[in-house]
């Protein structure tokens, strides 16, 4: 009979282990490289590229792998030198490895349609809808292209199990349980199992240099944004985010000396006299008469600018906005706050930024801002938000209660028979329901600004049965999803347009965020954040197009601008009609980009910075050619968010809500 030493038969084990864990952790990026072909087949000379992707990606599986495995290792080895042989190790060992890795499968298949979806690889982020789990997965698996990825975990699940189980018999059953220890000082023994904890510590570390353990931005060999990503393990980049948030330094950001981003924001903004409460805020006092029109915001669910045929879609998506774009204020080069819901409605009605992977309405004591609700408020409109769902999702009613609008319909207030998934109704059916709402408003003699959040473009896409009117030319439900967002638009101002308000009414069309509509150029993707903006009153505001670069956050200055009113500017908004920004800024959940109308900066989280022609879609990093430019962009975003976290902290947002005089 042949026997077995214990260090090596344990080393044999973890060996085994771990090349089976690298293996499906190499099928699920085959998995995501297939999804992504359409991307990957752009890019030249990809198949050498895509090889080193998988030859870097091999060290991030392996942090991952070995991190399930040390400690199982550590005890196997500590018990064989004990010579213990209780039933129970070997049920922990098997219990903690076996779960640890189906965990890790559930985070590499969940990673698939967020990557689909944002371009990068799963974070923390994810936990931003923690405080409504129920919503989100309703939303889920109301949406069948999800069932897919689950399948995908259940089966990468059981093919582990069952390869583990083999692996486990052979080495820990039979002949192979039974060792031979001897008497003499088992030198040899603890050689093999040093070396072997050697092996697994410096593969959770991920490198041998003294100075750092692997970094995220040992992925970003590449021009290519898809190969970088293609690089890195979902595990690797979740945990390494969840870290960073239990990071006390990383709560808060620190860009740059707060007192430094006030001075440049002062500087910014042009404000050489010091208002007492807040150092951003801006006594505005037009000329003329103020002007009384009623206010209508429609934020528009996931509408890129890139699915409009104003932007150069040839699918004829759009025709009702792209009809608007020719008979309104269109403004051609204005970007979302970040690439979520929270952070649309966040900038566009309080004209503040978004923060690093941060959710700005789901805190527990609600900042009162000097915003677009409690301006007008203040001057006498009323003011009314709907959406089509709760209004708990995003803490968004909660929020909006706190600050200026007097009533939040909701998914409670509409016909049972009209809610058609966790989304609530849809679009149409709030739109034909907000009617008698604002027909009310208008027999109270008095003006009113009123808040539409569409949801249609969000899955799960439900398009509802036999809609009189919508004829829809695409056949894939991407593509016909958005031909009905936009029909509800149109349908929405047919109605308006004969009700006694519409003459005095300005309409105020703009997305949350923009969507992949193609491929994604760069890693943190210019599609996101590129949406339209519409300004529509037939008789009150004559059409132009806009060529200023401009943000979310602009909307409340400018419209102030449009009413001709005296307020107070005590946010980070321009009146686009009047004044340009140098820059716009933007974040992701890790990463912040700066552009004006032909260089796009991007700084990530893990300190690597790039500097791109995205006018002309070069996929060059011009950072080392223009580095005056790349340090003003840097400043200039750096500076904006540092100087917003500093006067949301210090509650430096509500002064002079109560009306101005000269």
């Amino acid at each position: 009979m042949v026997f077995q030493k214990s260090a090596v038969r344990n080393l044999s084990y973890f060996i085994s282990v771990y090349l089976l864990l690298i293996l499906l952790f190499t099928l699920f990026r085959v998995l995501l490289v297939l999804i992504e072909l359409d991307t990957v087949e752009t890019i030249p000379h990809r198949v050498p590229l895509i090889l080193k992707a998988f030859r870097v990606g091999w060290r991030f599986d392996t942090v991952i792998a070995c991190y399930i495995l040390v400690l199982p290792a550590l005890l196997l080895s500590v018990f064989s030198f004990l010579r213990i042989r209780s039933g129970w190790i070997y049920f922990f060992i098997t219990a903690f490895i076996v779960s640890l890795s189906v965990g890790a499968f559930f985070i590499a298949a969940v990673d698939i349609p967020w990557f689909n979806h944002f371009s990068t690889r799963i974070t923390s982020a994810v936990f931003n809808w923690k405080n409504s789990p129920g919503f989100v997965f309703k939303m889920i698996i109301e949406e069948p292209k999800y069932f897919v990825y689950f399948f995908v975990f259940l089966l990468f699940s059981i093919v582990f199990i069952f390869l583990y189980r083999k692996i486990r018999r052979y080495f820990f059953s039979g002949q192979n349980f039974l060792i031979r220890e001897e008497r003499r000082f088992p030198t040899d023994q603890i050689f093999i199992t040093l070396l072997m904890m050697g092996f697994l510590c410096l593969g959770a570390r991920g490198r041998i240099e003294k100075k750092s353990p692997i970094k995220p931005s040992a992925a970003f060999f590449s021009e290519y944004s898809i190969v970088n990503q293609v690089a890195l393990n979902p595990d690797y980049t979740f945990m390494v985010s969840m870290m960073d948030d239990h990071n006390e330094e990383n709560r808060e950001l620190h860009l740059v000396r707060d007192d430094d981003a006030i001075k440049r924001m002062m500087q910014a903004f042009g404000i050489s006299r010091l208002l007492p409460g807040s150092p951003v805020a801006r006594e505005v006092h037009p000329e003329g008469v103020p002007l009384r029109a009623n206010v209508v915001v429609v934020i528009m669910e996931s509408m890129s600018g890139k699915y409009m045929g104003h932007f150069g879609n040839p699918r004829h998506l759009t025709p009702n906005l792209d009809s608007l774009a020719n008979h309104s204020l269109f403004f051609n080069h204005v970007y979302s706050s970040g690439l979520h819901t929270s952070a649309g409605i966040y900038a566009t009605l309080f004209s503040f930024p978004n923060l690093l992977n941060h959710h700005p309405l789901n805190q527990v004591i609600i900042p009162e801002f000097t915003g677009l609700g409690k301006t007008l408020y203040d001057r006498g409109y009323q003011t009314i938000y709907f959406t089509t769902h709760d209004e708990m999702f995003d803490n968004i009613g909660g929020f909006l209660k706190f600050n200026g609008y007097e009533r939040i319909v909701c998914q409670k207030d509409y016909p049972a028979w009209q809610v058609k998934s966790t989304l609530g109704v849809p679009d149409h059916y709030m739109f034909e329901n907000a009617i008698p709402y604002l027909n009310k408003l208008y027999a109270q003699k008095k003006p009113f600004l009123s808040v539409f959040l569409t949801a249609s473009l969000h899955d799960p896409f439900i398009i509802p049965k036999d809609v009189p009117g919508f004829h829809p030319h695409s056949g894939y439900i991407d593509y016909k999803i958005v031909e009905y967002a936009d029909w509800s638009i149109g349908h929405f101002l047919k109605i308006a347009s004969k009700q006694a308000w519409f003459d005095s009414t300005i309409f105020i069309f703009i997305a949350d965020h923009g969507k992949k509509v193609n491929r994604n150029t760069y890693d943190l993707s210019l599609q996101y954040f590129q949406i339209p903006l519409i300004i529509y009153s037939p008789l009150l505001i004559q059409p132009a197009v806009i060529e200023k670069t401009g943000a979310q956050m602009d909307v409340f200055p400018t419209v102030m601008g449009l009413l001709n009113q005296d307020y107070l500017n005590n946010c980070l908004g321009i009146d686009l009609l009047k004044k340009d920004r140098p820059f716009a800024f933007f974040c992701s959940d890790d990463a912040i980009g700066c552009v004006n109308r032909e260089f796009f900066f991007v700084s990530r989280h893990n300190g690597k910075e790039s500097l791109y022609k995205f006018g002309n879609g070069s996929e060059l990093n011009y950072l080392s050619s223009y580095g005056p430019l790349a340090d003003s962009m840097r400043s200039y975003a750096f500076s904006m968010l540092q100087g917003s976290q500093w006067l949301v902290k210090n509650d430096k947002v509500k002064y002079g809500r109560k009306p101005l005089k000269k």
